[in-house]
Order: C-alpha cells, then structure tokens, then sequence
C-alpha cells in the first residue's frame, strides 16, 4: 500500500475535522439536535476562564489557566497587557 503524501494526509484531517465540529443548525440537522447540545455542554463544562486583558477573556482547559498561558496568547494575538 502506497504511503499518504502530506498533501493526502492534510485533506483527510481536514475532512474529519469538519465532521467532528458540525455546527448546530435546527434546520439542517434537527435529527439529534438535542443530544448535540448536551455534548457541547459536557465540553464546555470542562473549560475555565482566563482574563487575558482588561477587555478580552478565553475559555481554556485547567492545565492552561496560568498567567504564562495568557502572556502566551496575548503575545500570538497581538493583543496589548
């Protein structure tokens, strides 16, 4: 079997990706719609806030939620202390 190139192996996250991360619309997918919600509330139940700057907050795992992570983002994002 012939091994993926990246360009194969990109198209194929990207893909799965887009499966995993449907986003909730009634009207194109109301089947499950409800068990989608409780999913995403599982999730988000797992996150924490971060105060990133007087103005902007992230959600962020626990692991994640220390100042270094925040100066971190805050450089990446060109966003001011």
């Amino acid at each position: 079997m012939a091994k993926k190139t990246n360009l194969a192996q990109y198209k194929e996250q990207k893909v799965n990706a887009t499966i995993r991360h449907t986003k909730l619309d009634s009207r194109k997918n109301g089947d499950g719609l409800e068990e989608m919600v409780e999913n995403k509330k599982q999730q988000d139940k797992k996150l924490k806030s971060l105060r990133v700057n007087s103005s902007t907050t992230i959600f962020v795992t626990k692991e994640k939620r220390t100042p270094e992570y925040a100066e971190e983002y805050r450089i990446k994002t060109g966003l001011r202390s």
